[in-house]
């Protein structure tokens, strides 16, 4: 084959896409070695996986800004253009994208441009994008010939042509001059005179000499070109999106005992109907919809037939076991199916981690059952002599994830049937299970289990004899990362928030290393501190390695990242990274998928930069969803269990979105309610067929539900609302803080109750007071102190108190304070918040400028004593001439 000339293209004239990313680069490189072939195969596969817009926009940008042979580079990349793929595969982003860049003088690229999308049969782009620029720039007669080589280029790829063979005669003599035999005196007619006027063979018609307009509803279908065969049959409806026809004409020929071939362009409609059974419309039930997923599942084919995992297999792997709504049947089915096609290595951890965490115990064991016995028999047929190694490998990768994921349910007695003996079965759970199993013993030590420690000793050296025995060297296996605690460094932190470059790259180190995770709140701080330098993709990347190698720096790194969406007063975004991350555990599953699919997200980059930066309009799309990267990390196929904080940022959201006080107090009803029963009781859920997640209360720390989701619900409720959630807290084993208590006092503030608000504040001052001087009294007594010294207490128990939890010692703060001198200021009881300011001053500094909505109270309490001192002035100054007048009238009397 002769090598194609190499365009004359500097890597100047690309954009920074081409030369900071690596298939950009390799474009550049390829494109001035002439291999041409190369860069088509690269960008077809980048157009595929619907990420190489840009980078075809830009190498377009490039070839025509070119200095040199700017023509043969241009013709060249349109060769290039033509290998892409076509609208049965492809959508048409990469045509947009260079139609955006084009610049209006050049036209011809325009037309040009146009006549190759309607080739590739992207005609609504053409006659709405292309079309008006071509009309605006061009003759109406230079613009009907495009138009019309448009409509030829577009039929053409539909499969409509006409055949002339089928619409007129064959080219017999009737179509040719008659000849007229010559006479001596010849009468010339009408018709003489017209045959005279004809040539001698008629020219072969075409469809524009026949028809009008030539579109589809006039061409003449030639049936005999297409593909009869119902495969492709339906392969075509699939094609064009009309499923529900497709899915019943294979139904109808599956009852007849058709059979249908295996086809990968089936994957289009499962995935219509895996996002339909996460919908929450009552058009279909769970059944029904189940079983449509399951129809086209079916014809997926094999991994003998396909290459490795393709990215088909790849979404619907994702849309099953990572979805919003976890549907347990669903999941069991579906992974069985695709071990009896092959892929059970590619969806084990996934399937087995969701059932053994979230079904129950016979749930489990069956599919445990039929996922192990559907992967032996694939490769029993498939590949015999694979057959027993795909097996016993099977078996230790699945065992070992349930294991895994029963540790976190902190059920010990179901690990132990897990376990395989080697020598009867030839199969083995890897040596780091076992290690993880002795040390989560030896550090939790439960009395019930203790017996089972040398049960899995037992094991652990069977499966050394084992492996020694194969000739195998064993090692010891490394800690997993993704097995430790969630320790956390105390905020403050020491993370220099400034350097942002420094800095990223130790929270980089930290998410391999195994020191303890930073503090949301100093995590919160970096991101602001990186989203104000005008970048994000740094935050982006850092967070898809969290979720990949170190699960709980993700989940301090989301809540930083909710943290920041709640104090840009986004309450949309907050709910929309929860449902993306996050098993919706904890949370009113129907209201958080109404409003996360509801919000949109309709911002712009500029949008969300500028908010970090005092912008007045909250951001609507995450961080991860700007800019021109195709990576979002919402689509990883992780899942975590939320914590407290996560579902408290979630409560204080619905809390803000509510508009009437009847709606707040539903959603403080549906609180309770998931906080008492450990999951989401829906009666239209469970209509759907659709089974909410149950918190599993043997798993320490699995309650998501804190008394901190119930403060945003304080302040709404009112008086009596406010007193009956602390009373609900109290009967739930939730423990109230000093935040409800804060919202509380101003709650009574605000009503104007001065009583119990300053009474709640000197009880729990009392309170401390005690308990400091619990806590710190055998010392003073030691020390033969003579008296209590109430301020310096204070200071040496108050380090001690404060790493003690907050339910055996509430410290009031000035923020108590000054929640009780902002209520008492707004219902007009001046003296009294003068008094509570009094209060405040012995113990805290208060320095203007720290809150905004207290200095404007504050403002206002300072005037209240600035009036007050002004008449108490003119009192004393009319006291000081009574008694001067009174002293006058003695001296006159005395006189």
């Amino acid at each position: 084959m002769p090598r194609t000339p190499a365009p004359s293209t500097s890597t100047r004239d690309y954009s920074q896409l081409l030369t900071t990313t690596t298939e950009g680069q390799k474009a550049v490189r390829w494109m001035k070695d002439g291999k041409v072939e190369a860069v088509s195969e690269m960008l077809s596969d980048a157009v595929a996986r619907n990420g190489g817009e840009q980078l075809v926009a830009e190498l377009f940008r490039g070839a025509v800004g070119s200095r040199k042979n700017k023509e043969s580079n241009i013709n060249i990349f349109f060769r290039i253009l033509e290998t892409l793929p076509n609208a049965n595969t492809a959508p048409s982003t990469p045509f947009q994208a260079i139609l955006a860049n084009t610049k209006k003088a050049h036209l011809d690229l325009v037309k040009r441009l146009g006549l190759l999308c309607a080739k590739k049969g992207y005609g609504d782009f053409v006659f709405s994008e292309i079309a008006p620029i071509v009309q605006s720039g061009f003759s109406a007669l230079e613009y009907a010939q495009w138009h019309r080589d448009v409509n030829i280029a577009l039929t053409t790829f539909k499969g409509l042509v006409i055949d002339v063979d089928k619409v007129f005669e064959e080219d017999v003599q009737d179509y040719k001059a008659v000849e007229v035999e010559q006479k001596e005196h010849p009468v010339v007619g009408i018709m003489d005179m017209i045959e005279q006027s004809l040539p001698s063979t008629l020219p072969e018609p075409i469809a524009g000499d026949v028809f009008e307009e030539q579109s589809s509803e006039y061409v003449y279908l030639n049936m005999e070109s297409l593909d009869h065969s119902t495969t492709k049959v339906i392969e075509q409806m699939v094609s064009d999106g009309r499923y529900t026809y497709a899915h019943e004409l294979l139904q109808e020929l599956q009852s007849m005992g058709a059979d249908i071939p295996y086809s990968l362009a089936y994957a289009k409609p499962a995935a219509d109907a895996l996002k339909a059974m996460q919908s929450l419309d009552k058009s279909a039930s769970i059944a029904e919809k189940e079983d449509s997923v399951f129809t086209w599942l079916r014809l997926l084919p094999t991994t003998h037939m396909t290459q490795s995992f393709p990215a088909e297999l790849e979404q619907l792997a994702n849309l099953i076991f990572t979805s919003p709504l976890t549907h347990l049947p669903l999941i069991q089915k579906a992974a069985v199916l695709f071990a009896s096609k092959g892929f059970a290595s590619q969806v084990y951890k996934d399937a087995c981690r969701s059932v053994f965490l979230y079904g129950s115990p016979d749930e489990a064991e069956e599919f445990l059952h039929d996922f192990e016995e559907a992967n032996a028999k694939y490769w029993a047929d498939a590949e015999p002599k694979l057959a027993d190694h795909r097996r016993r490998m099977m078996m230790g990768l699945a065992r070992g994830v349930a294991v895994r994921s029963l540790l976190e349910r902190g059920e010990f007695h179901r690990i132990m049937p897990l376990f395989l003996d080697p020598f009867k079965t030839n199969a083995y759970l890897s040596l780091g299970i076992h290690d993880l199993v002795i040390r989560r013993l030896n550090r939790d030590r439960p009395a019930m289990w203790m017996a089972y420690l040398e049960i899995v000793k037992a094991r652990k050296d069977e499966v050394i004899k084992y492996v020694e025995a194969l000739g195998k060297q064993v090692t010891a296996p490394a800690p997993s990362i993704k097995s430790r605690d969630r320790n956390l460094i105390p905020y403050p932190d020491t993370l220099p928030i400034r350097e942002l470059v420094p800095s990223l790259r130790t929270l980089k180190a930290q998410i391999n290393g195994h020191a303890d995770l930073y503090h949301p709140l100093t995590l919160a701080a970096y991101l602001e501190n990186y989203l104000a330098s005008g970048h994000s993709f740094g935050l982006t990347l850092l967070l898809a390695k969290a979720l990949k190698y170190n699960m709980p720096f993700a989940s301090n790194l989301l809540t930083a990242e909710m943290l920041h969406y709640h104090r840009m007063e986004s309450p949309v975004t907050v709910i929309r990274t929860f449902v993306e991350h996050f098993y919706l555990v904890g949370v009113p599953v129907k209201t958080v998928l109404e409003v996360a699919r509801s919000g949109g997200s309709d911002g712009g980059q500029e949008q969300i930069l500028s908010s970090s930066s005092g912008s007045s309009k909250p951001p609507r799309r995450r961080i991860h969803e700007i800019g021109l990267h195709n990576f979002n990390p919402a689509t990883s196929n992780v899942k975590l269990w939320p914590a407290k904080e996560h579902c408290a940022l979630v409560w204080r959201a619905l809390a803000s979105i509510q508009q009437s006080s009847e709606d707040l107090e539903a959603l403080y009803g549906k609180l309770v309610q998931i906080a008492r029963d450990g999951r989401d009781v829906d009666a239209e859920l469970e209509d759907m067929g659709i089974k909410t997640l149950a918190v599993n209360w043997a798993r320490k720390n699995a309650n998501p539900i804190s008394s901190w989701s119930f403060t945003p619900f304080l302040r709404g409720l009112g008086k009596n609302g406010a007193e009956e959630a602390i009373y609900d807290m109290v009967s739930l084993g939730l423990t109230p803080g000093l935040h409800h208590l804060t919202e509380l006092a101003g709650t009574y503030a605000r009503l104007g109750d001065w009583r119990t608000a300053i009474a709640l504040i000197n009880r729990l001052e009392r309170h401390r007071r005690a308990q400091l001087y619990y806590f710190q009294g055998k010392k003073y007594r030691e020390e033969k102190a003579t008296e209590w010294d109430v301020s310096a207490l204070v200071e040496k128990g108050q380090e001690f108190v404060s790493r003690r939890n907050e339910a055996h010692v509430v410290i009031p703060d000035a923020v108590l304070y000054k929640t009780v001198i902002a209520g008492l200021v707004e219902a007009g009881l001046f003296s009294w918040a003068d008094k509570v300011d009094l209060m405040m001053k012995k113990k805290y500094d208060v320095r203007e400028g720290e809150d905004a909505k207290f200095d404007e109270q504050y403002r206002l309490l300072t005037m209240y004593r600035q009036r007050r001192a002004e008449k108490w002035a003119k009192g004393m100054k009319a006291k000081e001439k009574e008694l001067e007048a009174f002293s006058d009238a003695n001296v006159q009397v005395q006189a």
